[in-house]
């Protein structure tokens, strides 16, 4: 029996999609902008911010198509991706551009990414079951005794 793909996996595959274009915009944007960024002394330095929405474009556009494609490890694989941009953004907030606010002014930005996080983490995990399975592999021994042809 075949199962219907449920709305939620189109929702996610489309998130992640329009996630991966924000970065891919944000490569271009650094491209074009680059001899300005340079010229006010942009820190950190372009590179570094073409080099995190690269490789952020493309985590999230292969989270895109394996979700898609509905691989049977792509909500673990997309999770992945999800824990690991949440930790990014936050290891970048902090410790990289150096943004030194008080706590109670990031209360809001921890609520947000806590709560986008979760929900991202538990739409994964709700369509699990929906993906494709593995094909069994039998081992050789096990063939059938009388082969019906």
């Amino acid at each position: 029996m075949k199962t219907k793909t449920p709305f939620l996996l189109h929702l996610l595959a489309i998130f992640f999609l329009l996630a991966s274009l924000a970065c891919l915009f944000g490569v271009i944007q650094t491209i074009t902008s680059w001899n300005w960024l340079l010229a006010v002394d942009y820190y950190p330095h372009p590179a570094y911010n073409i080099f995190e929405n690269a490789f952020l474009f493309l985590a999230f556009l292969a989270s895109a198509v394996i979700l898609w494609a509905r691989l049977p490890w792509a909500p673990v694989f997309c999770q992945a991706v999800t824990l690991l941009a949440g930790a990014w953004y936050w290891f970048d907030r902090i410790v990289i551009t150096a943004i030194r606010m008080p706590f109670r002014e990031q209360i809001f930005p921890i609520l947000v990414t806590l709560l986008v996080l979760f929900l991202l983490l538990f739409s994964l995990y709700l369509i699990q079951p929906y993906m494709k399975a593995l094909p069994s592999i039998r081992p050789v021994g096990d063939e059938d005794e009388n082969p019906s042809s």
